[in-house]
């Protein structure tokens, strides 16, 4: 089930990712890239070989931990990141805990913990209040709470 191709709204811990924060704000432009994963459950198969060289499959049942994504926005407002930056950097610390990521796109949902990645965060172009193309990059660690 390809994610790309697809709009989203979503937030990030008690964050809703639209033009106030809240619920009832008008959604920022979305994509969510990576995490195809999430829907893939024949994606991790092992398979071991008998003495004979007969092999054996064992299907593992993936769970929603380890799988990298990013959340693209097409704009965004400089306060609004401050806030989010802050939500995703604390995850980072290894006390703290993960923090909930919740996205929908018609007839999908994702509903994930997760920490920010390494490179958590990109930018593009700068024009004040809006910033183009960010893209926070995340780590699922478990399903949602």
């Amino acid at each position: 089930m390809p994610l790309t191709g697809r709009f989203w709204t979503g937030k990030v811990g008690t964050f809703y990712l639209t033009s106030n924060g809240l619920v009832g704000g008008k959604p920022w432009r979305l994509t969510v890239k990576g995490g195809d994963a999430f829907f893939d459950p024949d994606s991790a198969v092992n398979i071991q070989y008998a003495a004979d060289g007969t092999p054996i499959h064992q299907r593992v049942v993936i769970d929603s931990a380890g799988i990298p994504f990013e959340l693209d926005l097409a704009h965004f407002n400089v306060t609004q990141l401050a806030t989010l930056a802050a939500i995703i950097k604390a995850t980072r610390n290894p006390a703290a805990l993960a923090v909930r990521v919740t996205l929908e796109a018609p007839h999908i949902t994702i509903d994930v913990m997760a920490r920010g990645a390494e490179e958590w965060i990109s930018t593009g172009a700068f024009s004040d209040p809006i910033i183009d193309d960010v893209v926070f990059r995340f780590v699922s660690t478990g399903p949602g709470a």
